[in-house]
């Protein structure tokens, strides 16, 4: 029987924050419904050294909640995250912050590894019993030094935010959106170009989701280098210094072949006969993004160079002539599925047709992830002040529709800087392009403040305007650009020229 949370309340419009994916989640728990995590088997994250791990009841965390334990002593996963709601009427809030960032952490590796081993058993390949997959502990290890960085990159960049936390926020809120609000749910999730008799199940998917959303971000440091580069000169120079080396990344050619190789898995195709082709412009896009070390990237590099899964991953140019031809071609499908989602979520000059896949998915709980993720430069005052905190509402997200409400505690300058970032992302992302009048939903981004200051970026589906003006291939009509308007107090300003948002002059006026 499941008991509801005492603090439950409802949910009419969809507001998201902590409190609501933690419960969530723990109801998916209770019910044993997600696949993965009923592999998960009891877990010890007692630790002596840390106050907030001490206590004994931590060696034994029940996961799967649907079975019955042998072990008096032990505490359940739901228990353990349903003490983390409500934390704004909790006496010590920094203790619990504290506290939810080192459970999360120590969590963080048994998903990366169950869902690995779902996706393994699932995989009629190996019927070996030991899923054991090599190489979770050596990432699991990188991202205790990545959480520890994370410290280093608040000082460097004013407007840097959370992202070890950020991660699970990105999870939760995935699962949130595909089981509670998309319908359909796991069913109406497409895997890009996969042939129609090759099937992939929502148990797999599940673990699919789980592996981008808690991996996408984990090449970020590297894209920071050069502003730590600038604020060591900056600091130098005062000792006059100026011969300062700056940190290069500099890979051996092995290391470079090897990335050649990421570049045509995330760039290649499989068509209806199982044959696999490169797509020129998206190997020419990831090649970019890669100069440019983008964290996208370079957290399906880390990936690939540290996880046995991904070593293992099949690529070649045929697949029809394999004896076990459409089982080789569907791992390969789900490997470059989670490679291909990570690197497209910051690779902007990839524009997106379809909403109802885990690339655009990401981009979506990545970009509206807001709450709880204070600026550097806000992130001490934060914690303290109980008003004002960020407010995230989807107010729709269907296959013809996506409408999204995202309510900030900035001033109006800070605002409309912030709106010109989200709205120069989705400017290239919904992009004209090849096939984009094909589009078949609206999106609308609003994003305001407590000062009755909006902005608000509107894309019509051309597909609705084909459809009135009738498509003719040989004259055909051009469909209208977004648009995008300024609100004070609820009126109406003006309507932009999406040339001055590209142009960050949004308010020349």
């Amino acid at each position: 029987m499941i008991i509801p949370h005492p603090n439950k309340k409802k949910n009419p419009k969809n507001l998201i924050n902590d409190d609501i994916l933690i419960e969530f989640f723990c109801n998916l728990l209770q019910k044993g419904e997600i696949d993965f995590i009923k592999q998960i088997e009891r877990i010890d994250i007692k630790d002596k050294k840390i106050e907030e791990l001490s206590d004994n009841r931590y060696k034994e965390v029940l996961i799967d909640e649907t079975l019955e334990p042998k072990l008096k002593n032990y505490i359940k996963l739901s228990d353990i995250l349903r003490e983390f709601l409500n934390i704004e009427t909790k006496p010590d809030k920094a203790q619990i912050i504290r506290k939810r960032k080192i459970i999360l952490h120590k969590l963080w590796p048994h998903f990366i590894r169950n869902a690995i081993k779902l996706l393994r058993y699932e995989d009629l390949r190996d019927r070996g019993e030991l899923k054991f997959d090599f190489g979770v502990k050596g990432l699991t290890d990188y991202f205790k030094e990545f959480s520890n960085f994370e410290e280093l990159l608040y000082g460097i960049d004013e407007f840097y935010r959370d992202h070890s936390l950020h991660v699970f926020r990105v999870y939760l809120l995935g699962e949130y959106i595909l089981r509670k609000i998309f319908p359909g749910k796991y069913d109406n999730i497409k895997i890009y170009d996969k042939p129609d008799k090759i099937k992939i199940k929502n148990n797999e998917k599940e673990a699919i989701w789980c592996l981008i959303a808690l991996c996408h971000d984990l090449g970020y440091p590297l894209q920071k280098i050069d502003q730590l580069n600038k604020k060591l000169s900056d600091i130098l120079q005062y000792f006059g210094m100026t011969n300062f080396q700056r940190v290069k990344i500099n890979l051996p050619q092995e290391g470079v072949i090897l990335d050649k190789q990421i570049l045509k898995i995330l760039s290649s195709k499989l068509d209806k006969d199982l044959k696999v082709s490169i797509q020129s412009k998206f190997y020419t896009k990831y090649s970019y993004s890669y100069e440019k070390l983008n964290h996208g990237i370079m957290s399906c590099i880390l990936l690939m160079k540290n996880l046995v899964y991904f070593k293992e991953m099949d690529y070649k140019p045929d697949f029809r002539y394999d004896k076990d031809n459409e089982l080789n071609a569907k791992q390969y499908l789900i490997r470059r599925e989670i490679l291909r989602s990570i690197a497209s979520h910051d690779t902007h000059d990839i524009y997106h047709i379809e909403m109802n896949n885990f690339p655009f998915l990401l981009i979506i709980c990545d970009e509206i992830q807001e709450w709880s993720r204070p600026f550097s430069k806000k992130r001490l005052l934060y914690e303290v002040e109980s008003e004002r905190k960020e407010k995230i509402e989807i107010l729709n997200f269907k296959e013809d529709n996506i409408e999204i409400l995202i309510t900030l505690d900035l001033n109006n300058q800070d605002l409309k800087l912030h709106s010109i970032d989200k709205f120069q992302k989705f400017i290239r992302l919904l992009r004209s392009a090849v096939d984009s009048h094909k589009r078949k939903f609206d999106f609308s981004l609003s994003i305001k403040n407590y000062r009755n200051q909006k902005y608000l970026f509107e894309y019509e589906n051309p597909d609705k305007f084909y459809l009135k003006n009738k498509w003719d291939p040989e004259n055909p009509k051009y469909y209208p650009k977004p648009i995008v308007k300024k609100f004070k107090s609820g009126v109406k300003v003006i309507d932009f020229d999406l040339d001055d948002v590209i142009k960050l002059e949004l308010e020349k006026i």
